[in-house]
């Protein structure tokens, strides 16, 4: 057992430098994140902070406004008269405004914050108060929303980041307009200081200013980008120290312990004799468990290496020995199929023989060299070519399987009957290659059923004139009464020539048709004893009417049933179903079940002592119809007494009797049942011991007639 480093064999990093890659990563992007996260809510911070500082100083000015509109301006009115004339005018204590701009002038020169204030308007009455651009369109926006109160957002001015607050400011009052409604009416000396065009023509409602504010943003942000690098440094050199210190961890906890198991599991690849050994087992739980399973896994391998050997040593002798055997079982398969007295073959795909045994080839008169590449279709006759060859074969591919009789032709010319079995066979995707096929021989047993064939036809037709013969005696009583009727009409009529008293033309035509009639009768009975003593194989299948079958079977046997003294009871529907078959085969069938019941019958009167004093022989026949239609049931009943229950299962064999030597019709029930089965139809048989026995013929009713009158 060799193996290889598989570092050598595949290209990549360690398990170590994946790890530390990913921890490494890891950690970067939480202090990468972090640093962002603090940057983030420290410029938010400025951010809150400078609008607190802008609403500071909102309010701080709008205070001074207060104290100036509602302290100190009515106090120095009241203290100065001459401030009360009309053309007086003060901007130091009468313009909250002018002070509010001047002190925060005076706060800016002592904070030097850099803040910005203005209370502008668009055409202020002076110049430092008017509106900006940008100042301007936030008063034209609040002229048409009144929802509007304020803005903040942070501007670039002069390339410097400002928060720059805007909000709406002071609206004009009945008060303001003594200096902002017109020149006329102003303040004389303030007209002359500011002039009479700007801050006039003003109405009550009237925004009057909006508060422009700055706050600068400059040295917060660089405080915040000091303290994001100085961050920034911090987390670099944690990062540096938790990398460095896993680094170490991962190489004592988990790489080492790795190692040692690889160089062992190389050291087992290399050479066998290192199965077995144990490595040291680390710290941690994961690792020390698959080390103890490593170290397990190596015992394990080592012993199974042992009984593996153990195990290839055993199989090689008994390899060995299977191989012997297999040869020999192979020579004795070779011999059993060249000796075979079946035929045997293996066609390809095409249907060209590739073997041959040496049954078949001397069977059909060629070489084993001359069948093989032989079409098989060249044992076929041309009949069995032309009659559903093609079908045959589909449906052979289909199943798998062949189970036919056929005619084969031999090399001569001669055709031979054959059984053939066959599989198909497929290769690992189910695609047909060939065939395997045993033949047997049949034409010997085609003969020989050829043969008892015409031997059953003989056997019929000896029972029929056998049976013609025993009942002569009724025959003639039944031809007896239509002579002696036409004996007694013929006297008759010689009596009265005699007498010189010739019968009246209407007595006459009577007379003769009487004649005629009893005529017809005889020539009736003779007609169906023509018919059913001819050879059966001159009887063609015909439909026929049931009830005729019953009621021709009671002119043959009827009267010498009567002669015996038993009594015939007839019961048959007016009309059964046409059936389709021989019909004097089955008055055959029908008069020996008949003469059956009939030697029943006389043997138990022969022993009427051992009977009921009540009893007469009795026999039943019955035609009815089943299965609504489907089925026609013939039945011959008797009260003879029944079978024994020991005979009764050998009554269908043939050559089975139960009667004396030379006694019956010689029809056995075997053939009794083959001439139904050939009907399609199936003989029953209750039996009632002690009672009676009937046998019923059930017929299938012809599918392409309905029902057709009795005759």
């Amino acid at each position: 057992m060799k193996g290889k480093d598989p570092s050598t064999s595949r290209a990549g990093f360690s398990i170590g430098v994946y790890l530390n890659l990913s921890l490494g990563a890891v950690f970067l992007v939480i202090a990468v994140a972090t640093v962002f996260l603090v940057n983030y809510f420290m410029r938010e911070r400025a951010l809150e902070e400078a609008a607190i500082e802008a609403e500071m100083l909102l309010d701080h000015n709008l205070a001074i406004h207060t104290y100036f509109n509602g302290t100190l301006k009515p106090a120095l009115f009241a203290q100065i008269p001459e401030a009360r004339s009309a053309d007086h005018f003060d901007p130091v204590w009468m313009s909250s405004t002018y002070a509010v701009r001047h002190i925060d002038q005076l706060f800016e020169s002592l904070a030097q914050k850099g803040y910005y204030y203005k209370e502008c308007a668009i055409n202020a009455r002076s110049p430092e108060n008017e509106a900006n651009e940008y100042e301007r369109a936030f008063l034209e926006e609040l002229k048409t929303n009144p929802q509007l109160e304020k803005r903040a957002e942070v501007r670039s001015v002069q390339g410097q980041p400002y928060l720059v607050y805007l909000r709406r400011g002071e609206t004009m009052e009945a008060g303001c307009l003594r200096c902002h409604s017109s020149a006329e009416v102003a303040p004389r000396r303030m007209v002359e200081r500011y002039g009479a065009e700007r801050s006039f023509n003003r109405h009550p409602g009237d925004l009057a200013d909006v508060i422009s504010i700055r706050i600068p943003l400059q040295a917060a942000y660089a405080h915040i980008a000091r303290t994001t690098w100085q961050l920034s440094g911090a987390f670099l050199v944690l990062l540096a120290s938790l990398f460095t210190a896993q680094l170490g961890l991962v190489r004592w906890l988990v790489l080492a312990p790795l190692d040692r198991i690889r160089e062992k599991a190389l050291l087992i690849s290399a050479a066998e004799e290192h199965l077995g050994g144990e490595i040291p087992i680390p710290r941690g739980k994961e690792l020390a468990e698959m080390t103890a399973a490593f170290n397990a896994l190596n015992v394990s391998l080592r012993q199974h290496r042992d009984q593996l050997e153990m195990r290839v040593q055993e199989r090689t002798r008994e390899l060995a020995q299977l191989n012997e055997q297999l040869q020999q079982s192979e020579e004795k398969f070779r011999t059993f199929m060249e000796t075979a007295s079946d035929l045997m073959f293996i066609h390809d795909r095409e249907g060209n023989f590739v073997y041959v045994n040496d049954t078949m080839a001397r069977t059909l008169g060629y070489s084993k060299e001359e069948m093989i590449g032989m079409p098989h279709r060249l044992v076929l006759t041309e009949e069995e070519l032309d009659q559903g060859f093609a079908k045959r074969t589909e449906e052979f591919l289909a199943t798998g399987r062949l189970s036919i009789e056929d005619n084969w032709v031999t090399k001569d010319g001669r055709k031979i009957a054959c059984a053939v079995n066959a599989v198909a066979v497929f290769d690992d995707h189910k695609q047909f290659v060939g065939a395997r096929g045993i033949v047997r021989d049949i034409t010997a047993r085609k003969v020989m059923e050829a043969e008892l064939e015409q031997q059953k036809l003989r056997t019929l037709q000896a029972d029929r004139l056998q049976s013609l013969g025993e009942m002569a005696t009724g025959i003639a009583h039944e031809l007896n009464q239509p002579l002696a009727s036409i004996r007694l009409f013929a006297e008759g009529l010689l009596l009265n020539l005699e007498m010189k008293r010739p019968p009246s033309q209407e007595k006459l035509q009577t007379t003769l048709d009487e004649i005629n009639a009893q005529v017809e009768r005889m020539d009736e009975i003779i007609n169906h004893m023509r018919a059913f003593s001819r050879e059966s194989s001159s009887e063609k299948q015909v439909q026929f009417q049931p009830a005729e079958v019953i009621r021709g079977t009671m002119k043959l046997v009827g009267a010498q049933l009567r002669v015996h003294g038993i009594q015939v009871e007839v019961s048959c529907s007016e009309e059964l179903p046409l059936c389709v078959g021989r019909p004097y085969q089955l008055e055959q069938v029908l008069l020996n079940l008949i003469n059956n019941a009939r030697d029943a019958l006389e043997s138990r009167q022969a022993h009427r002592d051992q009977v009921e004093p009540e009893w007469w022989p009795w026999l039943g026949l019955q035609g009815r119809v089943e299965s609504e239609g489907r089925w026609v049931r013939l039945s011959v009943s008797d009260n003879g007494g029944g079978m024994p229950e020991e005979v009764l299962p050998r009554i269908f064999e043939p050559f089975f009797t139960t009667k004396e030597v030379g006694k019956g019709t010689g029809l056995g029930l075997a053939i009794v049942r083959g001439i139904i089965e050939q009907h399609q139809g199936r003989l029953e048989v209750d039996n009632r011991l002690g009672e009676g026995v009937t046998f019923s013929i059930v017929l299938p009713a012809s599918p392409v007639a309905g029902p057709g009158p009795a005759a």
